[in-house]
């Protein structure tokens, strides 16, 4: 398919010209506001025409799910036997699903404990880099110096740990020096199935 032609776009050639130029900018700006207004003013109007039906079916929704979860959470063995993560009924599929990966503290130590641990590490590293250039091991001093850096790079400020930065930059050895841990947790779902995968309740009691 030929690419479009550019519209070539022919100069302004008198003051006259500019300022009639200038005004149309301002009547069209105008005309779209207006329209862009009553525009918002009908969506307005549908979606409250419509919320009405719809926050009763999400409340029902909503009281329904928290039971559901409920169940599945104190029956997961019953629902998902020999380790499985889904399963569904006629009309849906179930299951639970890992969360990302979150940064905790290990039991017995708090944000400031672990800021004082970060702010030691690279101090250590910044001394045994200092050590290092004096005693001529230039490479050695740069290694060290790296480390230093990365330990660094975990505090946002004075009083923030860099929680995504301890997550990516540290081994699971090196957080638990520092006093937190990688946690992942688990949430409930419920999602109906596609139409051609559904098999209406009737159907499958006549089955």
């Amino acid at each position: 398919m030929p690419k479009p032609k550019k519209e070539k776009i022919p100069p302004i050639s008198s003051i006259e010209e500019f300022t009639a130029v200038v005004d149309e900018i301002a009547l069209s700006t105008q005309e779209f506001d207006a329209i862009a207004l009553r525009q918002e003013r009908a969506i307005a109007r549908i979606r409250a025409r419509f919320a009405a039906k719809l926050q009763p079916i999400k409340e029902r929704v909503d009281r329904q799910f928290k039971r559901a979860t409920k169940f599945a959470v104190l029956k997961r063995a019953e629902l998902l036997p020999k380790e499985a993560k889904s399963s569904c009924t006629a009309l849906a599929e179930f299951g639970f699903r890992t969360g990302n990966p979150t940064l905790s503290l290990a039991p017995g130590f708090t944000w400031e404990d672990v800021q004082q641990s970060i702010q030691m590490k690279a101090v250590e590293f910044g001394i045994l880099a200092m050590d290092a250039l004096e005693a001529g091991q230039d490479d050695k001093a740069a290694e060290l110096n790296k480390e230093r850096e990365k330990w660094q790079s975990l505090l946002v400020t004075k009083t923030e740990v860099a929680k995504d930065n301890v997550k990516s930059l540290l081994t699971d050895e090196e957080r638990a020096m520092i006093g937190t841990e990688v946690t992942q947790g688990e949430s409930f779902w419920v999602a109906a199935k596609k139409e051609k995968e559904a098999k209406p309740a009737e159907a499958q009691e006549a089955a």
